[in-house]
């Protein structure tokens, strides 16, 4: 799996340059630094580079970023309008980003996505990102981003800004990336990067009303809440395809036990039997089985066609039992990290609501509304991290100390190793919390101004 190694931006918000790797391949580095560094920007370009989200590449202010991977690849991204004179007449920057891939042989491939943006009505731009942003979504591959910018304004276009001075220069669209090599989407299709924002807490949905601009007036729900009802429906899929693993190897049982030659002992069947009572007790506990086996097993010596279906029925069992194996270690997980944080509140997992809390000394319910920020924050971060994250990600986390008490802070890195380990992640984590960092100061990287902003001159 390639993984990134390193990332050096210069000229980040016109002044910074930052140099971040990763020591002896270790799953996290954090970063530190003091307030207006663009420890949060650079995560935010991190993102925008990996996704090809070449809005919000432009939007940036830097000149370029250079990306090493762990198969000795190299990635340059250059932001070339940032060189240029931007005339405060202009509502938006041009669009003019630069990508270099450099693979181990030496060889490199190019591509440039251009647009003169600043000479199109402020009006006709927004219709034109948005129509774009349809046709390629957020989470679309860095593929089908390229595959939408090249389809801008050409016979697919809506006719209202077909006719757009710009395809006077180039056939393909308001786009020029008629000579973008593939090879670089292509090449960051392999990638998946999850940025976790300071703002966790609320989604925020379409606004029906299209006056609704600002966040506050967007509709709002809570991600707690929307976090339990998503574990509901893993715990219903996971069902579901229990259901169909059961009825495959049912219809074939009596079949199979007739074709068994060799089975092994008494000794070795009641291992078995033993380890997978221990399995279903677990499973038991996050609401996905019944806690007893199926078919008892009495004492003594098991006779010869007792261990042949005895034994058929333990390996259709483990192949049912396996169907829940990655949620299992997940769901077990979770309730681990969250047990050790919550005081006076115990997690019940739920087949109707996922996941919900009663008070340990009465057992009344515990709403998430009635959950304090900090332990809401708590549970929306791992809980990403663990169901929402695409095992080997890159994980960029901002400010993960916000809401946190200070215990928390101090375990927050364990817990992150734990998830990585369990999902092959890869973090990023920015933080102004010495607690966050705690024994892990070898793991850091500080952030600085250059000297001449230090001293003011």
């Amino acid at each position: 799996m390639t993984q990134l190694v390193s990332f050096k931006v210069d000229k980040l918000l016109g002044h910074f340059t930052h140099e971040v790797f990763f020591k002896d391949e270790s799953e996290f580095v954090i970063l530190h630094g003091p307030n207006g560094v663009g420890k949060t920007k650079m995560l935010e370009l991190l993102e925008a580079v990996l996704k090809f989200d070449i809005f919000s590449i432009a939007d940036s202010k830097f000149e370029s970023i250079a990306l090493r991977f762990s198969g000795g690849e190299r990635l340059v991204v250059t932001n070339n309008a940032t060189r240029k004179r931007v005339h405060s007449e202009r509502h938006y920057a041009d669009i003019d980003v630069t990508f270099s891939l450099i693979v181990r042989k030496g060889a490199a491939v190019t591509g440039n996505v251009k647009l003169n943006r600043t000479e199109l009505p402020p009006s006709l731009w927004r219709e034109i990102q948005s129509d774009i942003s349809q046709s390629a979504e957020v989470d679309a591959s860095p593929s089908a981003k390229l595959q939408a910018l090249f389809h801008a304004g050409s016979g697919f276009a809506p006719p209202r800004y077909r006719g757009t001075r710009q395809l006077a220069s180039h056939a393909g669209g308001i786009f020029n990336v008629d000579e973008f090599n593939t090879d670089i989407v292509e090449f960051l299709d392999k990638f998946s990067v999850h940025l976790v924002e300071t703002q966790r807490l609320l989604i925020l949905e379409a606004a029906s009303d299209p006056r609704r601009r600002s966040a506050s007036e967007q509709p709002q729900r809570m991600k707690v809440a929307e976090c339990a009802r998503d574990l509901a429906r893993h715990l219903a899929r996971a069902l579901t395809d229990n259901s169909r693993k059961s009825q495959a190897l049912d219809k074939s049982f009596p079949r199979r036990v007739l074709d068994e030659d060799v089975v092994p002992d008494t000794n070795r069947i009641r291992e078995v039997y033993a380890e997978q009572s221990q399995l279903r007790n677990r499973l038991a506990a996050i609401a996905l089985l019944d806690e007893s086996m199926d078919v008892p097993l009495q004492g003594g010596e098991l006779l010869e066609w007792q261990r042949k279906v005895l034994w058929t029925y333990l390996r259709d069992s483990q192949q049912k039992l396996d169907t829940f194996q990655d949620l299992l270690l997940r769901v077990e997980l979770f309730k681990s990290i969250i047990g050790k944080r919550f005081l006076f509140k115990r997690m019940l997992i739920d087949r109707e609501y996922g996941f919900r809390f009663e008070s340990v000394a009465d057992r009344q319910p515990i709403y998430p509304s009635q959950l304090s920020s900090g332990e809401q924050h708590e549970i929306v971060l791992v809980y990403d991290l663990l169901f929402k994250v695409k095992p080997g990600s890159l994980v960029l986390i901002d400010e993960p100390e916000i809401s946190l008490h200070v215990a928390w802070q101090q375990e927050f890195i364990s817990d992150i190793q734990r998830i990585a380990h369990l999902s092959k992640l890869r973090f990023v984590v920015a933080t102004h919390s010495p607690q966050i960092i705690n024994e892990w100061w070898s793991q850091t990287v500080g952030l600085r101004a250059p000297a001449s902003l230090e001293s003011g001159e």
